[in-house]
């Protein structure tokens, strides 16, 4: 079975939607520029704009929950059983409590430490110098499938595995490849390049070898060649490949995310071309740390997500390959559930801050979707035992239960869990999800 697998990095997690058992001002305190209540709005969405999105769930304390107005196309998959949501998950090292959470070995809220730890899955550092999505494909490639890793959004840690197991993530621009031509020029030469195209000699110098050859010498050559060798590839796949989804927004522009995506779907459709079983790919955007005007700041934001998944979406179905595709979205922290008073101080613009626990989403045509997993605080106020200042949420739910669900489909098994998830073992089975959960199987 051919399978892929899409990593959506949202740096600062998305407002995406809002749950409660009852109305919100039973459980928020009426503090001035706080959380919603009768006098004040705060920055709670307002519940005649929200998509009501049932959770079909009777273990979990909401029945439906709210979605953001402008993720339609999210809504629709949903109701399709093509999207799950997750309330309350986040990056967790153990079961934590309002008493031991500080014990968490990162620090908690900062953006460079939270977004690296959530890539890299091993908060107790067994796995030093790997991501979870390569330590994924490292046991595949090791079980015989044929993997690839692929990042639009730079160089990321969540696609390394260990040294010498499997093939080397490549990243790649959104902008598509130019080919590899290296060529002389002297700024002295009026009639044009001394030598039309320099590669042969760059392979010939870097695999011309002798006896007192250092190591370093040899691997670096090596990369240089493997490396020229794999762009022609990659290039020659691409050559001439067009999408047929409409990426482009209505004033004829494609944001950066849709560029990631776009690019993602050509490198799927060429799967058969690189004799590929397993593909990995990392996208990423950045954006919405929106600690004024958040209000207004997720408006746009979300226009483009919901776009831009809705042009993905439709070039997967028309490639044949969105049954085989899962797209999974994540964030290194959730937002504040009180505003802050915003840049002139007193509430005009507010904004929210860092916090922890927030929601995610994930997509795809073989998901056993409709439905809202995980858990939800019971009580917002600071007496709640999930609840810290402001609003900053424990999460009740691990990013070890979403990759416990995904990494059995994409054909890791049982035995090498641990070694993929190695913080999965502090959680009891309880936590964590399952294929059967996540999978029309």
């Amino acid at each position: 079975m051919l399978v892929f697998c899409l990593y959506v990095l949202c740096e600062n997690c998305m407002k995406l939607m809002h749950g409660l058992p009852t109305d919100l001002s039973k459980y928020f305190p009426p503090n001035i520029g706080g959380l919603s209540n009768e006098t004040d709005p705060g920055i709670a969405l307002p519940k005649q704009n929200l998509l009501e999105i049932p959770t079909n769930n009777p273990e979990h304390v909401c029945s439906s929950v709210g979605l953001h107005q402008n993720l339609q196309f999210i809504d629709e998959l949903y109701k399709r059983e093509d999207a799950i949501f997750v309330t309350n998950i986040g990056l967790l090292q153990f079961p934590a409590t309002k008493e031991d959470y500080r014990d968490t070995n990162v620090r908690l809220f900062a953006h460079n430490a939270m977004q690296l730890e959530t890539m890299r899955e091993d908060l107790e550092g067994e796995k030093y110098g790997t991501g979870v999505l390569g330590r994924m494909k490292d046991k595949l490639s090791e079980a015989g499938f044929a993997c690839n890793a692929y990042s639009i959004a730079g160089s990321q840690i969540s696609l390394l595995g260990s040294p010498g197991v499997a093939s080397s993530p490549i990243a790649l621009s959104s902008n598509g490849m130019q080919k590899f031509i290296p060529q002389y020029e002297a700024s002295w030469w009026t009639d044009g390049d001394l030598t039309p195209d320099l590669t042969p000699y760059i392979l010939r110098l870097n695999n011309a070898t002798a006896v007192d050859s250092s190591f370093m010498a040899e691997t670096w050559s090596a990369k240089v060649s493997n490396a020229i060798y794999q762009h022609k590839k990659l290039y020659d796949d691409l050559e001439g490949d067009t999408v047929t989804a409409n990426f482009k927004d209505a004033s004829g522009r494609k944001s950066q995310l849709c560029k990631q995506l776009e690019m993602t779907a050509r490198l799927m459709a060429t799967h058969e071309s690189r004799n590929a079983e397993r593909d990995f790919f990392h996208v990423g955007i950045g954006g919405w740390d929106l600690h004024s005007k958040v209000i207004e700041g997720l408006e746009s934001r979300f226009d483009d997500v919901n776009h831009c998944l809705k042009a993905f979406v439709e070039e997967a179905e028309h490639l044949g390959l969105w049954n085989n595709t899962v797209l999974l979205q994540f964030s290194e922290f959730g937002r504040t559930l009180n505003p802050n008073s915003g840049p002139e101080g007193d509430g005009t613009g507010k904004g929210c801050d860092h916090a922890w626990g927030g929601n995610q989403f994930i997509i795809g045509g073989g998901l056993k979707g409709g439905q809202v997993l995980g858990q939800y605080p019971l009580d917002f106020t600071e007496n709640g035992p999930l609840v810290l200042s402001r609003g900053r949420i424990i999460p009740t739910t691990p990013w070890d239960a979403i990759w416990s669900g995904v990494a059995p489909w994409m054909g890791v098994s049982a035995e090498d869990m641990d070694h993929v998830l190695p913080m999965k073992k502090n959680f009891d089975s309880s936590a964590l999800f399952t294929k059967d959960m996540f999978f029309n199987l």
